[in-house]
């Protein structure tokens, strides 16, 4: 979508964008509806996705305009490679793949952030790397690194429960019961792929039985500034009230 428009002479302002993504996944969806019964028959699932994608870009685009009124924003044109990284991707996520509730709300918060804050110069890469990081995660990976950034607080941290953890199942039950994950075994499941994408420490001795949970629950230096960066938009919209 992004790519598409930068052909054209026009100038584009993020707002057109996201208009123009909404009114071309509703002309998709026409089409769909359009088609012949057993046409439709396949389509059904994809319809359903389309139609959940569609959602949420409206929504994007109802906040987009009233952080813009409130003038947390600026719809300019797309100037810098930041931007223009950051609206494509979630665009992308959006267009290709499976969007859901709780991935959606993290991708809209680092779109936004991007946009909004100056905590990066534009020519900075971390905005549109966080925003990959962010799309490759899923559902539950999501709610484990919050987990953890929740009990690396202050207040979690110095009760003796947490600093006496020094084992995967103890810590992993800790981030289940916080994440409201149920099972510890869902959470240990997911732990070999977020230490591979970088966001948790590895575990330690011969035997890789011990973790060591200080100081970010487990958090590598990366996972904690990222979730310190995504909740940053929460307070940013808590001193708009």
């Amino acid at each position: 979508m992004v790519n598409d428009l930068e052909k054209s002479n026009k100038i584009h302002t993020t707002g057109s964008i996201l208009n123009s993504a909404t009114q071309k996944l509703l002309e998709g969806l026409t089409g769909i509806a359009s088609s012949k019964r057993e046409d439709l028959t396949l389509s059904i699932g994809f319809m359903l996705q389309k139609l959940r994608a569609g959602e949420f870009l409206s929504q994007l685009s109802r906040e987009w305009e009233k952080l813009k009124e409130k003038g947390r924003i600026k719809d300019d044109d797309l100037k810098s490679d930041q931007q223009k990284d950051c609206l494509q991707g979630i665009l992308d996520f959006l267009e290709e793949d499976k969007p859901d509730k709780e991935r959606f709300e993290l991708l809209k918060k680092l779109f936004f952030l991007s946009s909004m804050q100056k905590s990066f110069p534009e020519e900075s890469f971390l905005p549109s790397q966080f925003m990959k990081l962010g799309r490759i995660l899923s559902t539950v990976e999501i709610k484990i690194v919050f987990a953890c950034f929740r009990l690396s607080s202050t207040d979690n941290a110095n009760r003796p429960i947490y600093r006496e953890i020094n084992d995967p199942l103890s810590w992993a039950k800790a981030v289940a019961k916080e994440a409201t994950l149920q099972y510890s075994e869902l959470v240990l499941s997911f732990e070999e792929e977020l230490i591979k994408k970088g966001l948790l420490s590895d575990r330690v001795h011969h035997d890789r039985s011990g973790v060591v949970v200080t100081p970010y629950f487990r958090l590598t230096q990366m996972g904690f500034d990222f979730c310190q960066f995504v909740s940053s938009y929460d307070s940013c919209r808590m001193n708009e009230s």
